[in-house]
């Protein structure tokens, strides 16, 4: 099959064709007017104009996506990066959403970041990866009538490269063996991140049937430090999640499972804690609620593998010899 040749998506892209959104009749005449002055290049006051569509509906996802553009292509990666936030929690899981963001990261260089937004948006257009693939660097990629332009930003290149070797690599995976969910690793064994915390705490690593795993150093330490943050701040869905890692490791299967309730009852958009509830169900061989959890998970964050499995592959150096 012959590939049309595209431009992959990384940088500045100020001057691209706009959605038919634009030009509806029932749009907002503010978003309508932000949208005219970002075809002009004028960017400052396109973030007025988003702004005050804004003000008329809190809820419009595309003013928050295109003024945080427009803060892009003023350099102010920072705003931009905050509205794109702002258009993905109102629901605007669009690929191009997560490109922007993921090069608005890296921008800033936060490398780790960029990479997650990119490889987000490829899971929601496995064809981003196709025509990467099919296509040099000096090309061109269109998506979904958004082109952005790789530029001399090597950073940015660097991080849609290693996103789709990731994606790529990661068709399926499994949760680390062990005794502390640490997220899952994909058949080449490489750590793929999900847990998405910035904790304190100490890890230490360990093996398992030939494969490394990580577990607290010092979980009684972890456990007194969680619960008197647990007191001054109860609703922090991600503190009783963190506790419930400290609780598995110490083998407390019941206060496992509940601080893992508990921090889904506070935030149940949160697809780490579904993945950790799931694997505790998979501890306790109840495979179809850890499927539901799996599933769950999915539905919330286009990145989790579509094929899971909690099981390590054979570690073939230990199997070659009978």
């Amino acid at each position: 099959m012959i590939y049309r040749k595209v431009i992959v998506v990384i940088s500045l892209m100020c001057m691209s064709a706009l959605p038919i959104v634009c030009q509806s009749k029932n749009v907002d005449p503010a978003f309508a007017r932000g949208c005219d002055q970002m075809m002009h290049k004028n960017f400052s006051s396109a973030i007025a104009s988003f702004t005050e569509a804004i003000s008329s509906e809190s809820n419009d996802v595309n003013s928050y996506f295109r003024r945080g553009q427009s803060f892009f292509c003023l350099g102010n990666y920072k705003d931009a990066v905050l509205d794109f936030d702002r258009a993905i929690a109102k629901g605007g899981l669009d690929p191009n959403a997560f490109l922007w963001r993921g090069t608005a990261y890296a921008k800033i260089g936060n490398d780790e970041l960029a990479i997650r937004n990119y490889e987000k948006a490829m899971r929601l257009n496995p064809k981003l990866v196709e025509k990467y693939k099919s296509a040099s660097l000096e090309n061109q990629v269109e998506v979904n009538s958004e082109r952005l332009h790789f530029g001399s930003n090597q950073r940015a290149v660097d991080d849609y490269s290693t996103a789709v070797k990731n994606v790529t690599a990661n068709v399926s995976g499994y949760f680390r063996p062990g005794t502390a969910y640490s997220g899952i690793i994909n058949g080449s064994g490489e750590l793929i991140s999900l847990s998405g915390l910035n904790d304190h705490s100490e890890w230490i690593e360990g093996k398992q049937q030939g494969h490394t795993y990580l577990s607290l150093k010092d979980p009684g330490r972890d456990l007194r430090n969680l619960d008197s943050q647990i007191i001054a701040r109860p609703q922090d869905a991600n503190l009783y999640f963190q506790r419930a890692r400290v609780f598995q490791q110490m083998g407390k299967s019941d206060k496992t499972l509940a601080d893992l309730t508990r921090a889904i009852d506070l935030d149940n958009t949160n697809p780490h804690y579904y993945l950790a509830r799931a694997f505790y169900y998979f501890q306790k061989n109840d495979d179809d609620l850890a499927a539901l959890e799996i599933r769950r998970a999915q539905e919330l964050d286009p990145i989790v593998p579509e094929e899971l499995s909690f099981q390590a592959p054979v570690d073939k150096t230990r199997t070659t010899k009978s």
